[in-house]
């Protein structure tokens, strides 16, 4: 011990080593600047009033800083440190620590080891290191960050807890609550969950398949980052407006496959308006019961693809027009190219609200009656992906072919043609025939099944299996089942109907 201890008004610096030391007397204490190393050993060490130094060394200590601005420092060993009242500087060291801020504006610094960081009220700085941490932020606009290098394994929890936060997981496989306030959340590297709570949130995913759920009642911005398979959840209530970036870049190959999951409420009425430029942007409207939008969700780069019919779509058949929901194999269907043809196999996929609102882009595509040159003749529904034949000399002029194929969805932005969302679902149906055909249905002209190895991999095993069992020549060989027409690619298209 060095200084007087019966001298309240001097500084008191105690070296302990391997004893237990339970409180510094009040004498010593009153409102002193104590420093106080525990050495080896599990020590316990109280500090009392005044700007104290503790330093638990070796051990699994604990250290109480109780009132005023305290340094402390657990050292080696699984510490527990509380720095109780005032502005402290925390730091756990090594191993896995329990660190409490308690009140005030604290600076935390977990160290490597799982550490368990509490930072109670105030406008904290918590920055925890290499170790699967857990983190509550407590009260408080708090900034806390993961700086824990390169190392993959950690696995960390953090609660932004109430307050206006700035969060940074790092890398790892994290999982982050920003709670109630106006939080920005950072996923950074790894598969993260994050969820933001209550409050208008900013959320960033970067690099990794990364899931967020949000607030409907907020207004939220998500980034979902680079090359990475995001899903977007929202929860109710609902907001005037949000913003989600998918990541990655515009089309289907750019090795991302990210998705908006609206599965959580139950709107009366929900519309995707897609952009002219970018099938995979666009915007999501919230109606209610009336029909009144009440909230707008943009999206950018949210992809993915199924190309069929729906039940009710009527197709040419050598008995008039049959419901395609109707036709089996063996059925004669009036082809472009060929005349009648026999159907040779008949798939259906049912999907209900829930999956749609879990992947906006298998939303069926309805063209009104109309809409096109030559039809339909009543509203036609299919799915985005199925290709509808255009005819014309501008398509000849740009592309040598009098007659293309185009996607329904980039028929997007053409008079008519919507995106749309049924509450009962949708069930999609495929019908094969030995090749790809052109035929008619509710009036005008449009693809039959074209397999091919993405379409072949996105069904049931047993479903493929029947498939590949009818045409073995498709197994691994996608130039088995050429293309009726030019199939036009979306920029082609937006060309092409722009004219």
């Amino acid at each position: 011990q060095y200084g007087d201890a019966n001298n309240p008004g001097s500084q008191q610096a105690i070296l302990l080593s391997d004893v237990l030391f339970t409180t510094i007397p009040e004498s010593v204490a009153n409102a002193d600047d104590d420093t106080v190393s525990g050495g080896l050993g599990d020590d316990l060490i109280q500090a009392g009033i005044g700007v104290d130094s503790l330093m638990g060394d070796e051990g699994n200590d604990t250290l109480l800083g109780e009132a005023g601005n305290d340094l402390l420092f657990g050292g080696i060993g699984e510490d527990r440190l509380d720095g109780g009242i005032g502005d402290d500087q925390l730091e756990g060291g090594d191993d896995n620590d329990t660190i409490l801020g308690d009140t005030g504006n604290d600076s935390i610094f977990g160290g490597s080891g799982a550490d368990s960081i509490e930072a109670g009220d105030g406008d904290d700085t918590v920055l925890f290191g290499d170790g699967d941490d857990t983190v509550y932020g407590g009260n408080g606009n708090d900034l806390i960050d993961d700086v824990g290098g390169t190392e993959l394994a950690g696995t960390n929890l953090v609660y932004g807890g109430a307050g206006d936060d700035t969060v940074y997981t790092g890398l790892g496989n994290d999982i982050l609550f920003g709670d109630s306030g106006n939080d920005v959340l950072y996923g950074e590297a790894g598969n993260d969950t994050i969820t933001g709570g209550t409050g208008n949130d900013t959320v960033y995913g970067d690099a990794g398949n990364d899931r967020f759920i949000i607030g409907l009642n907020d207004v939220n911005t998500v980034a979902g980052g680079n090359v990475d398979n995001d899903t977007v959840n929202n929860l109710p209530p609902f907001a005037p407006y949000e913003v989600i970036y998918g990541g990655g870049g515009p089309g289907a190959g750019d090795a991302d496959n990210d998705t908006i999951d609206l599965s959580a409420f139950g709107f009366s009425r929900v519309e995707i308006v897609y952009s002219s430029t970018n099938v995979e942007d666009g915007y999501i409207k919230i109606l209610n019961g009336a029909g009144v939008e009440i909230a707008r969700i943009d999206f950018f780069n949210i992809e993915n693809i199924f190309p069929c019919f729906t039940p009710g779509v009527m197709i040419l058949t050598d008995r008039g027009e049959v419901p395609v929901e109707a036709l089996v194999p063996g059925d004669l269907v009036m082809t472009r190219d060929n005349g009648l043809q026999p159907v040779r196999w008949v798939g259906r996929r049912d999907l209900g609200l829930l999956d749609l609102m879990a992947d906006p882009d298998l939303q069926p595509i309805e063209i009104a009656a109309g809409a096109l040159a030559n039809g339909p003749d009543r509203v036609l529904r299919v799915s985005p992906q199925h290709r509808v034949l255009v005819e014309g000399a501008r398509a000849e002029l740009m592309f040598g072919e009098a007659e293309v194929l185009v996607a329904a969805k980039h028929l997007l932005g053409q008079a008519g043609v919507t995106r749309a969302l049924p509450l009962e679902g949708v069930s999609y149906i495929h019908i094969l025939f030995d090749r790809h055909e052109i035929v008619q249905s509710d009036g005008v002209w449009t693809e039959s099944f074209q397999p091919a190895d993405r379409m072949l991999s996105a069904m049931e095993a047993e479903v493929r299996g029947e498939v590949l069992k009818l045409f073995p020549q498709l197994a691994g060989a996608a130039a088995a089942f050429p293309a009726a027409r030019l199939s036009l690619k979306a920029h082609e298209a937006r060309v092409l109907l722009a004219g």
